[in-house]
């Protein structure tokens, strides 16, 4: 993968952590790791966090690449525990990352662009947003290349200016969600390895750089919604969509 994020250690390999949290209690950044099956540390992060809020300053890409997605804004930062509680996905135990406020975003520091084949997915519940926008991905210095996840709308991709649109609304549920870009530059979008549309483009796709709300920055574009894992190839890894969907959704979803 060119840059992976989860709140469960991907790789035997990966010995950093998953995110470092701000303490709306104030104190010290704390650093949440990994148990050794590779969980999450939810015991240290509600230790830490009882009785307060947390917010995430840095989620930790576990490719190798030192990707991280990070927010040094408190006003910005996603939520990860609630009044002393995890949050999690409706219905569901393990922990998620919560886009619940307009302006809550992360970015990297340098944006990656995607070129030929890709593959990405996403296990997100996204939420009700009544103002009708929810930017999962933006590229830097352009709305041209972004990702759009609505619970009551049109869903998108959008490369170069062309957007994608899906052929059902999200309903809300937890779901995974997939993008990819095969050989013969078909674009197609799947919700839980389900064919949700086909179109074709071949432009580059510059659109990881900023999490959770439009290049711009304007509030009426921020999402709203519970992100557990993000996963990107820049290969056709096609031939592996049905065993990460089986994979992800036995791990968060079912």
């Amino acid at each position: 993968s060119v840059a992976a994020y989860s709140l469960r250690r991907l790789s035997n390999t990966y010995s950093g952590f998953a995110v470092t949290v701000r303490k709306a209690s104030g104190g010290d950044p704390v650093n949440i790791g990994f148990t050794a099956g590779g969980d999450l540390d939810v015991q240290t992060l509600t230790t830490e966090c009882a009785g307060t809020d947390a917010f995430v300053t840095t989620w930790y890409d576990q490719s190798g690449n030192g990707r991280n997605f990070t927010q040094t804004s408190a006003s910005a930062q996603p939520k990860i525990v609630s009044s002393g509680s995890i949050i999690t996905m409706d219905g569901k135990t393990e922990p998620c990352i919560e886009f619940n406020t307009d302006g809550m975003f992360m970015d990297l520091s340098t944006a990656f662009t995607f070129t030929d084949e890709f593959l990405m997915h996403f296990v997100i519940e996204p939420l009700n947003n009544t103002n009708s926008f929810g930017v999962l991905l933006n590229a830097s210095g352009s709305t041209s290349n972004r990702i759009r996840i609505l619970a009551n709308g049109s869903s998108h991709i959008r490369i170069n200016g062309t957007a994608f649109e899906e052929a059902n609304a999200f309903n809300g549920d937890p779901i995974v969600y997939i993008v990819e870009r095969n050989s013969s530059d078909e674009i197609k979008q799947y919700i839980n390895d389900a064919l949700d549309s086909t179109d074709t483009d071949s432009n580059d796709f510059p659109v990881l750089f900023r999490l959770g709300i439009n290049q711009a920055g304007a509030a009426t574009h921020s999402l709203k919604a519970k992100i557990s894992e993000m996963v990107f190839y820049n290969t056709d890894a096609s031939s592996r969509r049905a065993a990460i969907t089986d994979d992800v959704l036995g791990y968060f979803i079912t």
